[in-house]
C-alpha cells in the first residue's frame, strides 16, 4: 500500500507481492526534466509563458469581440434643442436605406466601432507577447515570411540558438542521466541474469558499459557548399603537413554523418591499397593537369593574337 516518506520504512513486507530478484540493484531510471540526478521532479520547461500565454488569449477574444461589434455598430444621436412647441422626435429608428435621419441644426449622429488603428495596435502588442513567449520558451523568434531563399546549416543553427540551447539541455536531462544510465543498466543485466541478455537474436553475457556514448546527428544537416568548403580546408590543412590525413577523414565523416569514421577510414585505405583505383585516380589527376595546362596556354594564345 502507498506510505507516506515520513512514515518510515514499513516494518512488515508484503510478501504476496514482493518478489527477490537478487539483481543487486534497483532496476528503474528515475528522469527529471531539466534537471540533474538526484531531483524528484524537475522545472516546467513552459512555465514561464504560462501568464504571457493567457494575456494573449484574453487579447485576441477581446479584439476579436470588438470587430464584431464593428460589423454591427451601434449607433448614436446627438439630439439637438427642443423646439419651441416641446415636441421631440424621440420614436423607433429601423435600418434600411428608406430609413433616412432628420436631425436638428446642432444635432449630430455617430457609430460606436473600433477603427483600423485600435486593431492594428492590438495586433501589434499580440506580436509583441509573442515574441516574449517564444523567448520565455527558447523558441525561435524568426519569422518564416522574412527569410527569401534557403539558409545553410550553421546559418539556420545560428538563427534558432535559444531553441538548440533547450534541445542541448533536454538531451542532457533525457540523454546522458537517463538513455545512457538505461544502457548501463542492460549491461548490468547481462551480468547478473542467467544466460545473459538476449539482443537482436543474439546472445550477451557480461556487457561492460565502459565507453558507451550518445552520438547525436547535428540539428541542421549541413549544405553542399558548406561540405565542399569543408573538405578544401581539410585537405589544405593534409597537403600543408598541420592534419593527419586520418583526422581529416574522421572530421569530414563525422559532419557528412557517416555511421563510423573509422570503418570510412579503413574503407579509404583499402582504396589507396587497390592498383586498379590507384590507376584510375593517377589517369584522373593527369587528365585534369592536362586540361588546365590546355586551358591556360588558350589564354595565352589569345591574348596575343588580340595584340
Amino acid at each position: 500500500m502507498p506510505r507516506l516518506v515520513s512514515d518510515g520504512i514499513p516494518d512488515r513486507v508484503d510478501a504476496a507481492r514482493t518478489t527477490q530478484h537478487g539483481l543487486s540493484f534497483v532496476p528503474w531510471i528515475w528522469m527529471a526534466n531539466l534537471a540533474q540526478p538526484g531531483v524528484v521532479d524537475g522545472p516546467c520547461t513552459f512555465e514561464r509563458a504560462i501568464d504571457t500565454v493567457i494575456e494573449c488569449d484574453y487579447l485576441l477574444s477581446q479584439s476579436g469581440r470588438g470587430l464584431k461589434y464593428s460589423a454591427d455598430p451601434k449607433l448614436v444621436i446627438k439630439a439637438g434643442a427642443a423646439d419651441p412647441a416641446g415636441a421631440a422626435d424621440d420614436g423607433g429608428l429601423t435600418g434600411g436605406a428608406a430609413s433616412a435621419l432628420t436631425l436638428p441644426l446642432d444635432g449630430d449622429a455617430k457609430m460606436l466601432e473600433i477603427n483600423g488603428d485600435a486593431s492594428g495596435a492590438m495586433l501589434a502588442h499580440y506580436k509583441e507577447l509573442r515574441a516574449i513567449v517564444m523567448e520565455q520558451i527558447h523558441g525561435n523568434r524568426a519569422s518564416a515570411d522574412k527569410i527569401s531563399a534557403a539558409q545553410s546549416g550553421r546559418a539556420m543553427e545560428m538563427m534558432c540558438q535559444s531553441l538548440v540551447w533547450l534541445a542541448d539541455r533536454l538531451r542532457l536531462s533525457y540523454g546522458e542521466y537517463g538513455l545512457l544510465s538505461l544502457y548501463r543498466m542492460i549491461c548490468r543485466f547481462s551480468s547478473v541474469v542467467a544466460g545473459g541478455i538476449k539482443i537482436g537474436g543474439e546472445d550477451h553475457v557480461g556487457l561492460e558499459p565502459d565507453g558507451l556514448a550518445l552520438q547525436w546527428p547535428p540539428y541542421f544537416p549541413s549544405t553542399d557548399p558548406e561540405l565542399l568548403q569543408l573538405a578544401q580546408g581539410l585537405a589544405t590543412a593534409v597537403a600543408s603537413g598541420f592534419m593527419s590525413s586520418e583526422t581529416a577523414c574522421s572530421i569530414y565523416a563525422a559532419k557528412v554523418g557517416t555511421a563510423s569514421p573509422q570503418e570510412e577510414w579503413n574503407r579509404v585505405l583499402d582504396e589507396l591499397s587497390d592498383p586498379v583505383l590507384i590507376a584510375k585516380r593517377q589517369g584522373a589527376a593527369n587528365a585534369a593537369k592536362a586540361d588546365r595546362q590546355a586551358a591556360g596556354s588558350g589564354r595565352t594564345e589569345t591574348r596575343q593574337a588580340t595584340a
